[in-house]
């Protein structure tokens, strides 16, 4: 899993930058630095190693919106993987919904501020999907995204958790956001089956919700950095997580 440093620590020049430009180059298999080519790559060249490869890497390139679009518009339906983090794109454009192949798409650090939910109504193929690092104050619906198994969106202004978890969704992490409560109802997290680690550090939680420890998979819970006086018994008691009692080093709910 990628653990993004800070946003203060993310110029082009710090080390902390260099670190996590690896770690997507081992996420992506090296798609990042092997088929990118030099910088004077256009993007007709870049779609051209897409529709070969069906990986899409046009990170780092400086591009918005609308190049994000004319990117999209020279590939195949067939695009398994994109790779556009590190730009200037503030929307994404409804072409991108004709990619229904799509199984990992990376849009951290951009500027998207919102995500059109007809959009992730099609991606119905994705299996890994990162938003660190963006505007964002919410999520879209994320039911129709019933393969889904990673997703990041830390470093956002997200305020309201998801109020469906994909069925298949094994790694949850939300960290450095405005969340000030996580769902109360039991279906919520009894309906996530797969979920194994979920990270809502550096937020503004006050209470953990006793029905997450209805959540059957759970091995993981981080909180840190909350505004949390304790951990409800049922969930120490009911989840088989390993780490929760001492990442949010506090005091047990009686």
């Amino acid at each position: 899993m990628i653990r993004r440093p800070p946003r203060s620590t993310l110029s082009s020049s710090s080390a902390a930058s260099d670190v996590y430009k690896r770690q997507i180059n081992a996420e992506y298999g090296g798609i990042h630095s092997q088929t990118m080519g030099g910088k004077g790559s256009t993007l007709k060249e870049r779609a051209e190693l897409a529709n070969k490869s069906t990986t899409l890497a046009i990170g780092e390139l400086d591009l918005d919106s609308d190049d994000l679009e004319k990117a999209l518009s020279l590939c195949e339906p067939s695009l398994r993987s994109m790779e556009a983090s590190v730009n200037k794109i503030k929307r994404l454009p409804a072409l991108l919904m004709q990619f229904t192949n799509l199984k990992q798409l990376n849009l951290a650090q951009n500027r998207l501020s919102s995500l059109p939910a007809e959009v992730f109504l099609r991606l119905t193929a994705l299996e890994k999907l990162n938003l660190d690092s963006n505007l964002l104050s919410d999520l879209p619906d994320l039911s129709p995204l019933v393969k889904l198994k990673e997703l990041h969106a830390s470093n956002n202004q997200i305020k309201i958790f998801p109020v469906v978890i994909p069925p298949k969704l094994q790694e949850l992490v939300l960290t450095n956001n405005k969340l000030i409560q996580l769902p109360e109802k039991d279906t919520v997290w009894g309906e996530a089956t797969r979920l194994v680690g979920l990270d809502v550090s550096d937020n503004q939680i006050d209470v953990l919700p006793g029905s997450l420890s209805q959540t059957p998979a759970l091995r993981s819970l981080k909180a840190a950095n909350n505004r949390l006086s304790g951990i409800p018994v049922e969930v120490l008691r009911d989840t088989k997580s390993d780490h929760c009692a001492g990442v949010v080093g506090a005091d047990l709910w009686s």
